[in-house]
């Protein structure tokens, strides 16, 4: 399939090369490509704006990579990047996931488990390794909610985690 470039003064009967989409293995003019930044893959434009969007609304925020299987590179896309082939809502979604994985992955930080309270808490580190299996109180700055680093219930001390889930009545557990 060929494409003609018509300027303004003349007609240009230069053919306009084809590129394989290797996503979805049309052929496609140049100018509806998208370059990869770092590994310089292309993919038309519309392909990987739904392949970015779908891994975001799948909650894949961190595997968000270039989509050609044998890219010796596989990098992320980059946060400019995926900004580029989203919508607004989509890149909101992603930002928030993105931000959720930082604090899941952090132990000096966690969520505040009360309903309605998404407050980012610190998790103070005393002692030294291994100190973060040892059950701490946190208090929400927010909503004042002190509860457990470990389990995430009301502060429990002098119990366990492991009884205060068997204490929890059969109601409360579905």
């Amino acid at each position: 399939m060929a494409s003609y470039c018509v300027s303004r003064n003349s007609v240009d009967l230069t053919i306009e090369p084809l590129v394989l989409c290797k996503l979805c293995l049309e052929d496609c003019p140049r100018r509806d490509l998208y370059q990869v930044a770092e590994c310089k893959c292309l993919f038309c434009e519309s392909c990987m704006q739904q392949y970015v969007s779908i891994m975001i609304a799948e909650g894949m925020v961190e595997q968000i990579t270039c989509p050609d299987a044998h890219c010796r590179k596989q990098p992320k896309l980059t946060v400019k990047e995926i900004e580029k082939l989203v919508d607004k809502q989509a890149f909101l979604r992603f930002k928030r996931l993105h931000f959720q994985r930082e604090v899941d992955l952090d132990p000096n930080r966690t969520f505040c488990p009360e309903i309605g309270c998404e407050t980012v808490c610190h998790v103070c580190s005393h002692g030294g390794e291994g100190a973060s299996a040892i059950a701490k109180p946190v208090q929400c700055p927010t909503c004042g909610l002190q509860f457990c680093s470990i389990c995430k219930s009301k502060w429990h001390a002098p119990k366990s985690c492991d009884e205060v889930i068997m204490d929890v009545p059969a109601e409360e557990t579905g």
